[in-house]
């Protein structure tokens, strides 16, 4: 009598596991999709001050791994943020850069973050 309830418990839970599996599997999908979806919808939009030396470091660098977020799309606090992340992601992938490109692009994104007067 134990063998079948082990047996049925063993299929119950494989069941689980693949739907969650496929789960994942589909939020990744969706998450990629979203990503491209934004990527795309922001190619070809001109960023504020251009040839600013903040504008053609945050070109240079950002776009060397994705499209590049328009600089309003982000509040100040949110670019600290992302900044952090994004020098952890350009440790990992080799992409080189120091502390005073780090702090231009810094000042370039919170000159026209969203909700900033100046």
């Amino acid at each position: 009598m134990l063998v079948p309830k082990l047996q049925k418990s063993w299929d119950s839970s494989l069941r689980k596991f693949k739907r969650i599996q496929r789960l994942k599997k589909t939020l990744l999908q969706v998450g990629s999709l979203v990503v491209a979806l934004v990527s795309f919808s922001c190619a070809g939009m001109q960023i504020p001050d251009s040839e600013s030396q903040g504008a053609r470091l945050y070109s240079k660098k950002c776009s060397m791994c994705h499209g590049l977020p328009h600089p309003s799309r982000h509040s100040r606090i949110e670019w600290d943020h992302y900044l952090e992340l994004m020098k952890g992601n350009m440790d990992k992938k080799g992409v080189p850069y120091n502390a005073q490109e780090m702090k231009t692009i810094r000042t370039y994104l919170h000159r026209f973050a969203k909700g900033a007067t100046s």
